[in-house]
């Protein structure tokens, strides 16, 4: 009688997985990624690889630009400023560092899009301008899964050169949903070198914030 019972139970639960399968291997990505729009105290929290906790906040926005803080919780304290404005470029400032970053995430963004972009980077104290290219492709739509949930994603290659050192490469993933990147795993090469977010994170929490 046990067995009667359970036999269907465990037939149902199979269905159920197999359903759930078939929703995950079957992802939906919009080709027409357009550029999200923020919201000021939008947060989002990221777990690194060696248990940091990192979060970035929304802290005010012009009539130009974007103005991003963050903050490593744990371990060594990193914290900053982003400005994000409207042609596409970052300025990052980070202790005695200032990045300059341009056309990161060319909007809108398909699967099968590739480009280049430049990152510069110089201290507050002097000294020569470091500069890395960096060459990105979106490589699939695909599910993937973070402490915040499953997200549907472009997965993008990113290959990093710079002088004197062999190139280094990541996957990281962009969720529309979020406005962000929900996971990052970097994949050949050294690891690169970053003050504000380690190379491997993935989303603990998003918090979105009313316009």
């Amino acid at each position: 009688m046990i067995t009667r019972r359970i036999l269907p139970l465990l037939a149902t639960t199979a269905i159920l997985l197999a359903a759930c399968a078939a929703h995950l291997q079957a992802p939906t990505c919009t080709t027409d990624t357009v550029a999200p729009t923020y919201h000021p105290n939008e947060t989002w929290e990221y777990r690194t690889a060696v248990g940091h906790t990192v979060t970035q906040r929304v802290r005010w926005i012009d009539d130009h630009d974007t103005y991003f803080d963050w903050r490593n919780t744990a371990g060594p304290q990193y914290s900053g400023l982003t400005a994000q404005q409207s042609d596409n470029i970052e300025i990052a400032s980070i202790g005695n560092t200032i990045t300059s970053t341009e056309d990161s995430l060319p909007f809108p963004l398909h699967v099968g899009q590739a480009w280049s972009y430049q990152q510069l980077s110089y201290q507050r104290t002097g000294g020569p301008m470091l500069s890395e290219i960096h060459h990105r492709q979106v490589m699939s739509c695909e599910w993937v899964i973070t402490p915040a949930g499953a997200f549907s994603a472009l997965k993008i290659l990113d290959t990093r050169t710079r002088p004197a050192d062999p190139p280094s490469s990541y996957f990281a993933w962009y969720a529309p949903q979020t406005k962000s990147f929900v996971k990052r795993q970097h994949i050949q090469g050294a690891s690169p070198e970053t003050s504000a977010l380690e190379t491997d994170v993935e989303l603990l929490h998003y918090s979105p914030a009313a316009p």
